[in-house]
């Protein structure tokens, strides 16, 4: 009988297979592995919200000048045109912070530049005693008009334009007349500019010496408006008796009006044939004053700031701290640790006055930055502030279980990582209430804040294996005994 040698080979190999594969099955699909993850969220990016300067609104200094005409043939003062100026005085006190002088048109050479004259006054800032021996309270403003109005002066010579100039150049330095104010002149008459010279009679008046004094005095006072407003007569005919047209005073108020130089320029009288001038004759005294509320307009004080606040929610990193100031013409990023023109982070202040004008205020307590040069924000500019999230590193492994230690296998995003005291994972077995997570790789020993507790069998992690925000651990082992 013939053998054949290649059938036992056959045999001997399947049966061979058939141990190796029962071994193999006991060895990695009989024992179950246990398996722990840990996933760490990627950063978060934290912005707070727009935050806006502020501004203060502040009464806006006004001097008025009235004169009141005293000449003979002006011998009363119409109870409309009291209530007028009673009108007047009510809302000048409720929006500017205001002096208020009332004197008589003309005076005798015999008579002080002062004579008779009278101070309502927003308050005493600045004023001298002088000042103050004038000062009426409001109830009694319009009633000393009569008294103005009873100086009776017989001449026939009168000049509001150099009468204004005299007694504004005379109360200069006694607080009733400010630098930097508006200055409103009103001058009620019921005639006309009349002089005498050598032996005649100036007429028609010529205005500009007149009116060169005027603008060299606001320009000595360095006001932000000056006004030139008369209450005349600007009936060509039928002008009641005792009345004569101003001629010259209605010139004068449209000259001022319209001159160049004011450092704000009016606009309230624009259409009227004869700016600021009023016809007295049959007047509405209750609105011939309105063109002075109109004219003026209140002072806004832009708030400038040489610290911000980093109002973030969140454990937020500071060397990702991003500021964007933002002003009418468009959005600037802020460049961090620059002294030139950018910011500096200085951490948490208690109180920290955030603005330096128009005076140091605006305090704060939290985190803040330090502003300097164009990086300052001045009223309207607005600032957003971002930073990203701190990054937050592990250096401990809570496995699901109790293991069995040299069963342990590990990676990181997927990459194999190996048991090790310097570089890898070392197993410490059982531990209470650990804070898992470190301050840095750098620092693998403090403590990182905020705490993340846990109790369990634990990994220590060094070096590589140390993972942080966007990163997976992952590790599979044999249950222990």
């Amino acid at each position: 009988m013939k053998v054949r040698p290649w059938k036992y080979i056959y045999f001997a190999i399947g049966i061979l297979s058939i141990v190796l594969l029962a071994s193999c099955s006991k060895e990695i699909f009989g024992t179950k592995k246990n398996k722990a993850t840990s996933s760490v969220a990627q950063k978060d990016t934290f912005t707070s919200d727009q935050i806006c300067s502020e501004h203060s609104v502040v009464k806006p200094k006004v001097d008025f000048l009235f004169l009141w005409d005293n000449s003979a043939s002006q011998t009363y003062v119409e109870p409309a045109l009291r209530n007028g100026f009673n009108n007047l005085v009510n809302r000048i006190s409720s929006n500017f912070d205001h002096h208020i002088l009332m004197a008589p048109l003309i005076r005798s050479t015999y008579d002080s530049v002062d004579v008779n004259s009278f101070l309502v006054s927003y308050d005493n800032t600045g004023l001298t005693s002088s000042a103050l021996n004038r000062q009426v309270p409001y109830t009694i403003a319009a009633s000393k008009l009569d008294q103005i109005v009873s100086t009776l002066n017989g001449g026939n010579q009168e000049n509001g334009f150099y009468r204004a100039y005299e007694i504004i150049n005379n109360n200069r330095t006694n607080g009733i007349f400010r630098n930097n104010a508006y200055l409103m002149i009103v001058v009620m008459s019921n005639g006309d500019v009349r002089t005498y010279n050598n032996g005649y009679w100036v007429h028609p008046y010529i205005l500009t010496t007149d009116k060169n004094r005027l603008l060299n005095l606001r320009s000595t006072l360095g006001n932000e408006q000056m006004r030139f407003m008369s209450l005349v007569s600007h009936a060509y005919d039928g002008i009641p008796s005792g009345y004569k047209k101003g001629y010259a005073y209605i010139a004068m108020s449209s000259q001022i009006y319209y001159d160049a130089g004011q450092t704000i320029r009016p606009t309230d009288q624009e259409g009227r044939p004869d700016p600021d001038s009023y016809n007295i004759a049959g007047a509405d005294y209750n609105r011939i004053f309105d063109g002075i509320n109109q004219s003026i307009t209140m002072v806004t004080v832009a708030h400038q700031y040489n610290y911000w606040p980093v109002a973030l929610q969140g454990n937020f990193d500071p060397l990702t701290l991003r500021v964007t100031k933002y002003t009418a013409s468009g959005s600037t990023s802020l460049t961090p640790n620059d002294t030139t023109n950018g910011f500096v982070y200085l951490g948490h202040r208690n109180n920290q006055n955030t603005r330096y004008a128009p005076t140091p205020g605006e305090p704060y307590t939290g985190n803040v930055v330090r502003l300097y040069g164009s990086g300052r924000v001045k009223y309207p500019d607005c600032v957003v502030v971002a930073a990203d999230e701190q990054a937050s590193y592990y250096g401990y492994f809570t496995l699901s279980g109790k293991p069995n230690p040299s069963s342990i296998q590990c990676t990181k995003n997927g990459t194999t990582v190996t048991a090790s005291t310097s570089n890898g994972f070392e197993y410490i077995g059982y531990v209470e209430n650990k804070n898992v997570k470190i301050e840095s790789p750098s620092n693998p020993d403090t403590p990182g804040t905020p705490a993340v507790i846990q109790s369990g069998f634990m990994l220590k992690l060094r070096g590589s294996a140390i993972y942080t925000n966007g990163e997976t651990f992952e590790c599979y082992f044999d249950p222990g005994t």
